[in-house]
């Protein structure tokens, strides 16, 4: 079933970011132990000359494609919440990230919502990217591992 992301609006103080108009950088990971068991993802936000920033979150119960889903609906929810206007999101997971853009097929029928949802909160930015990145390239793997 298709979660409302609504629920996944940043909780918390919002972190400081130095300014929203400024390109920023939202790495996402996730993880799903067992699958079909608790989600968990973080996320590191960067800026330039600033800090970065680390989130950790339990997402709820699922399976490791859910969880993909909705750690990429968090940290675009973050950054909408931030006012952040310049956007790239960047991700070491392909199916869902690959889905996005359109090069993998999305084949479970409950899944379709989820990339029309994307659709319409990624053009609330002024500009957005997603992009695929090794998991060593990822500071939010090492984060998600630890939660």
């Amino acid at each position: 079933m298709f979660m409302d992301t609504t629920n996944l609006a940043f909780e918390g103080a919002t972190p400081q970011v130095t300014k929203a108009t400024e390109l920023t950088e939202i790495y996402f990971h996730s993880c799903c132990r067992p699958s079909g068991g608790e989600m968990k993802a973080a996320l590191v936000i960067k800026q330039a000359n600033s800090t970065p920033k680390i989130l950790r979150k339990v997402l709820g119960i699922g399976n490791h494609i859910e969880a993909e889903w909705q750690s990429m609906f968090w940290a675009i929810k973050v950054a909408l919440h931030c006012g952040i206007r310049a956007l790239v999101l960047k991700a070491c997971e392909q199916p869902v990230t690959l889905q996005t853009l359109g090069t993998w097929a999305i084949n479970d029928a409950k899944y379709k919502p989820y990339l029309q949802r994307y659709e319409s909160l990624k053009d609330q930015f002024a500009s957005f990217t997603l992009q695929l990145v090794s998991k060593h390239d990822n500071p939010a793997y090492k984060v998600a591992q630890s939660i």
